[in-house]
């Protein structure tokens, strides 16, 4: 009997019973694609968005990293100002608002030093903040 037979409320008559293995059989190959499925849903609707802001955060800290490396270059030092490095960027609307998309502004540091930094931030979105702690540092 199959699972559409079951919510029509068919009748399935069968000319012979299955044996031991023939069932044993159709119960992992059961079992097996509710695990496939499973693992899909939670792979494509649970931990995905969490690998997505991730990345997308550790791709935010490159590019102000790069915008430190500019600073640097135009004004000889390295800078903690946020603000500064908005309006290197060309777009400094853009630039704030892809900070405030993807980290916490308290969980969010710059350090300086004469010749190098160090950039912490921690993803928005995860309940768990040493999981999404992403560190770039250069020196």
């Amino acid at each position: 009997m199959a699972l559409e037979d079951l919510l029509a409320g068919s009748e399935v008559i069968s000319t012979r019973q299955k044996t031991e293995a023939e069932m044993t059989l159709i119960t992992l190959f059961g079992a097996a694609l509710i695990f496939g499925v499973v693992y899909f849903i939670y792979n494509n609707l649970i931990f995905n968005p969490y690998k997505a802001m991730k990345a997308s955060a550790e791709k935010q800290l490159v590019k102000v990293a790069y915008l430190e490396e500019l600073h640097k270059r135009r004004y000889g030092v390295y800078t903690t100002d946020l603000r500064r490095l908005a309006l290197i960027s060309g777009d400094a609307v853009q630039f704030q608002r892809d900070m405030q998309q993807y980290f916490r502004p308290k969980d969010f540091r710059i350090g300086i030093s004469e010749d190098g930094y160090y950039i912490e931030g921690r993803a928005k979105d995860n309940a768990d903040p040493e999981k999404t702690s992403m560190v770039y540092f250069v020196k």
